[in-house]
């Protein structure tokens, strides 16, 4: 795609009309090899040059070149971080499992299939992960509105790739609990603030089913819990009205929600990583 037809020009009129504004790129550098993070390095800055000349990087960001001759370093995740990577891998199995075993059930059913498993097997409930999960088990066909229903197909599309080994259908569950994992991760940094001011997080991909699970699905800031944002659905009508399988999917998941608050115990993130870990080995052999 030319790039003043693209997506990326508009990112760029729209920066160069901000003031007073650093850019903080979220490159893996410590995961990477010395050269490659030369180069991204290098190309970030060429971009920075010619494309948004008013622009630095932020002063904590990537700008002193020394830094990224330090060798690769994987570093092990903790606790917590394993826990966030583990649910959308766990629920995209679990969705892709379903709709290759019992693909001639109805839509609904199959959401029924997932929520409960994730509910009393997995006993863990994501907001975001249930909503693809219901694009993913719906069928959009129907649907006249040609926006709506490419919206609908790329999301199912994004989630439900084809696959021919069962080393394939892993790896597109990894690199899609990662998108997930990095729109969360965008989400939620807009709420942490760098020497007392706040950021202002975007997430820039190519993928348009990340983008349209962005146009349908939204975060609001959870008083509860700042830093656990909640999901929010932007409602479209055209979508939601077509049949009566979105309605008994929200009644199925707020009648389990309800009950999984009255029935839940506390336990720490070790605990529920094993539970979900160990249902991952078993998905991965069932696949």
């Amino acid at each position: 795609m030319p790039y003043h037809t693209s997506y990326l020009a508009l990112l760029v009129k729209s920066l160069n009309e901000l003031k007073y504004i650093f850019l903080s790129p979220g490159l893996a550098l410590m995961e990477a090899n010395e050269e490659y993070k030369i180069k991204m390095h290098k190309n970030f800055n060429l971009f920075l040059a010619k494309y948004l000349p008013r622009f630095y990087d932020a002063h904590n960001s990537v700008d002193d070149i020394a830094e990224l001759k330090n060798s690769q370093n994987f570093t092990t995740l903790n606790s917590q971080e394993k826990f966030h990577y583990v649910i959308p891998y766990l629920s995209l199995l679990k969705i892709n499992f379903i709709n290759k075993q019992f693909k001639e059930l109805s839509s609904f059913t199959r959401f029924k299939k997932y929520i409960t498993y994730m509910a009393f097997e997995a006993n863990n409930i994501s907001a975001l992960e249930t909503e693809i999960a219901k694009f993913t088990f719906f069928n959009y066909s129907a649907i006249k509105n040609h926006s709506s229903q490419l919206r609908c197909k790329y999301i199912t599309k994004n989630f439900i790739k084809k696959y021919k080994t069962a080393e394939e259908l892993f790896q597109n569950c990894l690199n899609a609990a990662r998108e997930i994992t990095y729109y969360r991760a965008t989400i939620i940094s807009e709420l942490m603030k760098i020497n007392g001011y706040t950021q202002d997080s975007w997430l820039i991909t190519a993928d348009k089913g990340i983008k349209a699970l962005s146009d349908v699905i939204g975060f609001v800031v959870n008083e509860n819990n700042p830093m656990s944002p909640l999901a929010r659905r932007f409602i479209d009508d055209e979508v939601y009205n077509s049949s009566d399988y979105w309605y008994k999917c929200n009644e199925m998941y707020n009648n389990l929600t309800l009950l999984r608050l009255k029935m839940s115990s506390r336990c720490s993130h070790e605990e529920m990583y094993d539970r979900l870990l160990n249902c991952v080995k078993q998905l991965e052999k069932d696949l």
